[in-house]
């Protein structure tokens, strides 16, 4: 004999039980999804930001490297006019 037959009521219930619980997972999911989401998002974010920063100071340094070039070149030209006069 199944639950069914025997004991409708107890059978009824638990099949609310069960959604009920199945309703609650589904929920547990989608917010464990949104929050892993929006960590990626974030740690996406946070690495856009980093990436952005070092471009930033790569081209201070290029920048940083041409000026001392120049100045090496103004350098070499005195001490060679110096050198020569």
């Amino acid at each position: 004999m199944s639950i069914n037959k025997a004991n409708p009521f107890k059978h009824k219930v638990l099949k609310q039980y069960i959604a009920e619980l199945e309703t609650k997972n589904k929920a547990d999911k989608a917010i464990i999804k949104d929050i892993f989401i929006f960590k990626i998002k974030e740690n996406r974010t946070n690495i856009i930001i980093k990436n952005t920063e070092f471009r930033a100071r790569v081209v201070k340094l290029e920048q940083d490297i041409d000026e001392f070039k120049e100045e090496l070149k103004l350098k070499k030209i005195v001490n060679f006019r110096r050198n020569i006069f």
